[in-house]
């Protein structure tokens, strides 16, 4: 009995431990989850029910975006104009030397001598003076033939239409060479103290006087000028415009400035010059010449020989003026009598 009782005794006692252990173990459990739990010292709050955030992915090595498309070629030039090249230019050039229209080469260059004669022709043919190929000109262009010109006699001479502002050099009674021309403005102006305007007067003249080189005029700077009225002259000019700008003489692009004063204006040669404001156009003169000399050269390759002034004479014939200008009087020279206006220009211009 007493052995049975302590038996029991030790049953119960165990029983009570086991129960305070698992109490005991219970208990620290709860306190775990509710309070932060302690790692190296530091501390982290969970909160009920959060997950750990998922850790970032290593991104790969990215690549660059490709450079943007840089911006379209500019469209074909619509037509030809100065600083085109190739054979379209070169057929361009050979249908407007065959037409007596001087282009300064056929070489497939679209350059200032090509754009001279696109100008020369725009003119003839009352077009806008755009000097490019454009539609309206290139239709005309087609079909076109050489201009006509306004006097037959003598079969040899020169021609200066001032409402067209062109020049031609007419053999053999046809038109050779046709050029873009700038006349008189029609503005006054001073020089050395006499006013007046600047005119191209219409009449009927002969080059008398030619100067091999530069020569420089109270006005101006004029290459190779060919004089035929007065002070007034042919010459090459840096500036020629599509309009009427100078002091009274007749421009000529420097490109045809060379050829245009060896073979196009020998001395003598007649020079009408009509279509201008200023006085009646000229009588027609008659036939002294019966040559059909072909078309001077549009290309020379030798430089004139120098031609010398007329000997100035002691007094001044009726009408000349130039001796205010420090220029020589025209030596008279027998001329086919024709009714043509007084000049009232006759300073040397440019």
């Amino acid at each position: 009995m007493g052995k049975r009782q302590i038996t029991l005794g030790g049953i119960g006692l165990a029983a009570v431990a086991i129960a305070i252990v698992a109490f005991v173990s219970v208990s620290g459990t709860q306190a775990h989850r509710s309070h932060p739990s302690s790692v190296l010292g530091q501390t982290s709050q969970r909160e009920p029910g959060s997950s750990p955030a998922p850790s970032s992915p290593v991104s790969p090595t990215s690549t660059p975006a490709p450079a943007p498309p840089g911006p379209p070629p500019p469209p074909p030039d619509p037509y030809m104009h100065a600083g085109s090249q190739g054979p379209d230019v070169q057929a361009l050039q050979q249908k407007l030397t065959s037409i007596t229209y001087m282009t300064a080469g056929v070489d497939g260059r679209f350059g200032g001598g090509t754009r001279d004669a696109m100008i020369a022709f725009q003119k003839v043919n009352g077009l806008k003076l755009s000097g490019e190929a454009d539609p309206p000109t290139t239709d005309k262009l087609a079909s076109a033939g050489s201009p006509t010109a306004a006097y037959s006699t003598p079969a040899d001479h020169l021609e200066v239409d001032v409402g067209k502002q062109v020049v031609y050099v007419v053999r053999g009674g046809k038109v050779a060479n046709t050029l873009t021309t700038s006349t008189g403005s029609g503005q006054k102006f001073t020089s050395q103290g006499v006013t007046q305007r600047a005119f191209t007067p219409n009449g009927s003249y002969n080059v008398y006087w030619k100067i091999p080189g530069w020569h420089d005029a109270p006005l101006g700077h004029l290459y190779k000028p060919s004089f035929f009225n007065g002070g007034i002259a042919f010459h090459g000019y840096y500036d020629v415009p599509t309009y009427p700008a100078s002091h009274g003489c007749v421009r000529l692009p420097m490109e045809f400035a060379d050829w245009f004063y060896d073979q196009a204006a020998p001395p003598g040669a007649l020079v009408y010059v009509y279509g201008g404001p200023n006085g009646p156009n000229p009588a027609p003169a008659p036939e002294t010449s019966t040559s059909t000399t072909a078309p001077p050269a549009a290309n020379p390759t030798t430089s004139p020989g120098t031609s010398p002034a007329p000997t100035p004479s002691s007094s001044a014939p009726a009408g000349c003026l130039n001796a205010l200008l420090g220029l020589p009087c025209p030596t008279p020279m027998p001329t086919p009598t024709t009714s043509t206006p007084t000049p009232t220009s006759t300073s040397t211009t440019p």
